[in-house]
């Protein structure tokens, strides 16, 4: 699948990641709070799947997981991805 952001300094950018985990009612998945394009500081945390509204906005932008390693490396694939575009 290819995430397309509308918004911000990610607008400019589309890139392949692993989305279509679903996790299933109250299943343990990780999420991307935070994620400085410039330091690299990311903040990842672990939620469960049991708020619909909230659960599914992280899904359709890509921001659920199935281990921690997969969201920190889609941290890495955005900061390479901006590192490129820095003068």
């Amino acid at each position: 699948m290819v995430a397309q952001f509308s918004t911000g300094i990610l607008a400019h950018f589309s890139i392949s990641i692993y989305t279509h985990y679903r996790p299933k009612r109250h299943e343990t998945y990780f999420t991307i709070y935070f994620c400085d394009y410039i330091t690299g500081f990311g903040v990842i945390a672990d939620e469960w799947w049991d708020n619909p509204g909230t659960d599914e906005i992280r899904l359709k932008a890509g921001h659920v997981f199935r281990t921690e390693a997969e969201a920190q490396s889609f941290c890495e694939k955005i900061n390479n991805l901006l590192k490129e575009r820095r003068p």
